[in-house]
């Protein structure tokens, strides 16, 4: 009887320990593409801003 309750117990544990590995790899992810954005929006905005020094330059 001892043996199932800890059983189960090891069982609850391991479960809850891999949503906390999956919600904190989801967070990551959402972190990493917001930051995606922030950079190709930046990027975006060097490139036109190159584009446009270049046309006026000649």
């Amino acid at each position: 009887m001892t043996y199932q309750i800890i059983y189960q117990m090891l069982r609850i544990t391991e479960k809850t320990k891999w949503l906390i590995v999956w919600l904190k790899l989801r967070l990551i992810h959402r972190r990493m593409q917001q930051t995606q954005g922030r950079l190709s929006r930046a990027s975006l905005r060097i490139n036109t801003y190159l584009t446009h020094s270049e046309e006026n330059r000649f």
